[in-house]
């Protein structure tokens, strides 16, 4: 849904015969998009959800997750 929203408001800014094309087919076009991030981001991230579960201290949390 986001990935659309953009696509739809690049359009509208700029024409983007790109965005059109993929906006035509939005659902076939957009099923593959896959979002990616480092690696060390997604586990301090990860690190940060289970403090607040746990109600451990994020930067505790956070540095224990970043020695490994």
């Amino acid at each position: 849904e986001l990935i659309g929203e953009l696509l739809r408001r690049h359009l509208e800014l700029t024409g983007s015969e790109v965005a059109r094309r993929l906006l035509t087919s939005e659902r076939e076009s957009l099923r593959d998009v896959v979002k990616v991030m480092p690696t060390d981001y997604r586990r301090v991230l990860e690190a940060s959800r289970q403090a607040a579960v746990t109600g451990q201290p994020a930067e505790e949390a956070i540095m224990a997750a970043a020695h490994g």
